[in-house]
């Protein structure tokens, strides 16, 4: 058997989200020949499944959660037929915990709890269940994480853990003024238009209804703008009839899923996230690699402003107040791009920075903030 540091990964979705891109990055970073990754999903589509077995991890299908019995018997087998050293179990919410249960009662590995967002991704269920096992949870890991101080707070209340920030590849993220005017042609943007973006799922927590809403306001006072949205989901469609309606939509432009995601950064002016909530977005931390500038709803983490300037709003505050933060942000000049770029790669934010920690972390025979 090879002999690697064994770590098993939950788990994988079928969406884009910080969790994913988390453990994508981890993994293309890491030493490889030191550490073996697997991961747990319960799609059928699990995003990344091609990337990460090319850098040789394996990926398992679970039964859904609902097929509790399932779900909770795979699993085991799974745990019992290898030798894990590490269970590193990434979480918006405490709400199931049954991977953690099976973990301890099964394993001798090391269990992270690494908490990822401040809100459970769906209903009321979800957040009651989340107050009851927070607490268990908590004593069942070994270790602690958290990419933000409010993800922290959400997960494990006022008890320890340490943040790690998610880092980003700064190479993948710089500005290009190629990539802007390939982006500008592509979709017929004027090379002075001031264009707001976001990249995201179309989903209840990403707020596109307010992102329209506020461009809308924003077209009043400056008409050379557009607005470019990546991403699919759910809301899609209403979001696109919801630009129909308002009749701007040859002022905003959906692109799909996109591969070329710095390239549209570069494109870009500014990045608005109006989310309803968020632990540490690594999408903002992107566009910052990129040398954007952010406006940011009041609810997502302040380490997210790697640069101190972003224009925060409040959800309550009057649309033209929101339009006129937006107006206010000017167009940077390629050398200041550039130059944002280079601050940012000396930051906490790289992904360097992020795999040491976490290496540190594995590698770490004693636990840091067990309680006994």
């Amino acid at each position: 058997m090879e002999d690697k540091k064994r770590v098993l990964h939950f788990e994988l979705t079928g969406n884009i989200g910080g969790i994913e891109s988390f453990i994508l990055n981890l993994y293309k970073n890491i030493d490889r020949s030191t550490y073996k990754f697997d991961f747990i999903t319960t799609s059928e589509t699990p995003v990344y499944k091609d990337e990460l077995e090319t850098l040789g991890g394996r990926v398992f299908q679970v039964p859904i959660y609902k097929d509790i019995w399932g779900y909770t018997r795979e699993i085991k087998k799974i745990i019992a037929a290898n030798n894990y050293d590490i269970i590193h179990i990434h979480k918006n919410s405490s709400a199931n915990i049954i991977p953690a249960i099976i973990a301890k009662k099964i394993s001798s590995a090391k269990i992270i709890v690494h908490s990822h967002n401040t809100l459970p991704t769906k209903g009321r269920l979800s957040g009651l269940l989340h107050k009851i096992n927070r607490s268990y949870l908590y004593n069942v890991a070994d270790e602690h994480l958290a990419c933000s101080n409010i993800a922290g707070k959400w997960m494990f209340g006022d008890r320890k853990y340490e943040v790690i920030p998610n880092g980003v590849d700064t190479s993948q993220f710089l500005f290009s003024t190629e990539g802007r005017k390939k982006i500008r042609s592509e979709f017929g943007i004027p090379e002075d238009a001031f264009i707001v973006g976001n990249v995201g799922r179309f989903t209840e927590q990403k707020n596109h209804r307010f992102i329209i809403d506020i461009f809308e306001s924003l077209l009043g006072i400056k008409e050379n703008a557009y607005l470019i949205l990546v991403g699919t989901g759910e809301l899609e469609d209403e979001i696109k009839e919801r630009v129909k309606k308002k009749c701007i939509a040859k002022k905003v432009i959906f692109t799909g899923k996109r591969n070329d995601i710095p390239d549209i950064m570069s494109a870009l002016d500014v990045f608005l996230m109006p989310s309803f909530y968020e632990g540490l977005p690594i999408v903002a931390v992107e566009a910052q690699a990129n040398g954007l500038r952010l406006c940011l709803s009041d609810t997502i983490a302040k380490e997210t402003d790697i640069f101190r300037d972003a224009k925060w709003i409040d959800l309550a505050e009057d649309m033209s107040n929101i339009a006129n933060k937006l107006n206010s942000i000017t167009y940077i000049s390629q050398t200041e791009r550039l130059k944002r770029c280079q601050e940012f790669s000396n930051s906490i934010y790289t992904i360097k920075n992020t795999v040491n920690k976490i290496r540190i972390l594995y590698i770490q025979p004693d636990t840091k903030y067990r309680i006994t």
